[in-house]
């Protein structure tokens, strides 16, 4: 990363260690705001037994599946908390054996990994038969965790990944399109600028989740049309039969 950059991806980081298990996180930007309203829901709809959250992070689905009274586990290829249960790569997690979970959360991974098929299949193996997997890709993103950044995805290309590992798909959700990836490029960059400045940082955390994080988010549900053909990403729910 550029050494101008330097000082927005530390804050960054910083953010998402102070906000990741709070409800504020979901309103950082349009990106997160677009999880709140389309994934979020659905995990809480949907999540059964026992639930496994691959590429956890900093675990921000632990409290969503917490309030659900369902057991939950993370795994992460660099954990970030001694809570994290599993110390792997979703392309392999021999660790875990057959028909583990009857839930599989997967929120922003697939893009991170050389080997996105090699990752289906071991999310379908962990599953018992009948269970689910929530999976979120991005289609308009920036270039972003250099060099780990591997691909995008359209409706079509995750849904063939998923059926040719096995799965039987439900549903797809376009989670929001250009507004809110463009609102996301802003929020990224002014949130961080003031996260040291404690007073100001709330002042702009305020305004930005009204003007970027929720208005992007509500400016592309007015326009499907256009969220069709420019989608940010998609939620996808998938059943092992």
């Amino acid at each position: 990363m550029p050494k101008d950059f330097s000082l927005l991806k530390s804050n960054r980081q910083k953010i998402e260690l102070d906000l990741a298990r709070s409800s504020k996180w979901w309103l950082y930007s349009p990106e997160m705001y677009s999880q709140r309203r389309r994934t979020i829901p659905m995990i809480e709809e949907y999540a059964f037994g026992r639930v496994i959250d691959l590429g956890c992070g900093r675990m921000a689905l632990q409290p969503v599946i917490h309030s659900l009274n369902l057991e939950y586990d993370g795994l992460d290829l660099k954990p970030s908390s001694s809570e994290v249960t599993f110390k792997a790569d979703i392309q392999e997690m021999s660790t875990i054996p057959d028909g583990s979970y009857e839930t599989a959360l997967c929120l922003q991974v697939l893009e991170h990994v050389p080997d996105p098929q090699t990752a289906a299949h071991e999310i379908f193996r962990i599953l018992r038969p009948g269970g689910i997997a929530i999976i979120t890709v991005p289609h308009l993103s920036r270039i972003h965790d250099e060099p780990n950044d591997f691909q995008r995805f359209t409706e079509y290309g995750i849904r063939v990944l998923l059926e040719n590992a096995g799965f039987r798909m439900e549903e797809i959700r376009i989670r929001a399109g250009l507004f809110s990836f463009l609102g996301h490029q802003i929020s990224s960059v002014i949130i961080p600028l003031v996260w040291n400045v404690p007073l100001l940082r709330e002042l702009v955390f305020g305004i930005n989740s009204v003007i970027f994080s929720r208005g992007c988010y509500y400016l592309d549900q007015l326009m499907p049309s256009l969220m069709h053909y420019f989608p940010l990403g998609y939620t996808v729910r998938v059943v092992k039969p």
